[in-house]
C-alpha cells in the first residue's frame, strides 16, 4: 500500500491530508479533488501506469466505493518514509511532503517553465513555487549529485507541449 501511496503522491502532487482523504469512488484515471488546505479545485490527471497500479491495488484490496483508499494516518506514513529512506542509505531529510516536491521537480524537468509547476501545484504565486523547486533540487541533489546542484535555466513562459 505504501508503494502505492507514493506512486500516486509523485504523480498527482496531492498534500498527503487529501491524500489519505480520498475514497475509491472519489478516484480515476482522471478526478477532481477540492484541497483541504486551499479549499481550490485540482483536476489530478494520473498517468496509465499509476492508474495501473492504483486500480490494481484497489481490486486487490477488495475495496469498497465508500472505503478510503489509503487507510493509515499521516504519522504512520512518515515514519515508513523515515524508515524506507534509512534503508536505502538516504540521510536527506525526507517525510510525506516529498511527494510533492518531487511531483514539481519531475514537471519541471519536462516543462522547465516555472508556471507550468505553478500551475501543476495549483499555487498563486511563482514564489512559492521557486521555493518548492529550491527544496527540491537541494534534497535530489544530495541523492543523485553530492554537493552540486543541477545547472538550470528558468522560463517564465508557458510551453505548450
Amino acid at each position: 500500500m505504501m508503494g502505492v501511496l507514493f506512486a500516486v503522491g509523485v504523480m498527482s502532487g496531492l498534500r498527503i491530508g487529501d491524500l489519505l482523504s480520498l475514497k475509491v469512488a472519489d478516484v480515476g484515471r482522471v478526478f477532481v479533488v477540492r484541497e483541504s488546505k486551499t479549499g481550490k479545485r485540482k483536476r489530478v490527471n494520473l498517468s496509465v501506469g499509476a492508474w495501473y497500479v492504483l486500480d490494481a491495488y484497489i481490486q486487490g484490496a477488495g475495496l469498497r466505493p465508500q472505503d478510503r483508499v489509503f487507510p493509515v494516518t499521516r504519522q504512520t506514513v512518515h515514519k515508513y518514509f523515515k524508515r524506507t529512506a534509512a534503508n536505502l542509505g538516504i540521510t536527506s531529510p525526507i517525510g510525506t511532503h516529498t511527494m510533492r516536491k518531487t511531483y514539481g521537480w519531475n514537471v519541471w524537468r519536462m516543462s522547465k517553465c516555472i508556471d507550468t509547476v505553478r500551475r501543476a501545484y495549483n499555487h498563486k504565486y511563482i514564489s512559492t513555487t521557486v521555493q518548492y523547486l529550491l527544496d527540491g533540487f537541494i534534497w535530489l541533489s544530495d541523492i543523485h549529485y553530492g554537493s552540486a546542484l543541477p545547472s538550470i535555466e528558468p522560463s517564465y513562459e508557458h510551453r505548450e507541449g
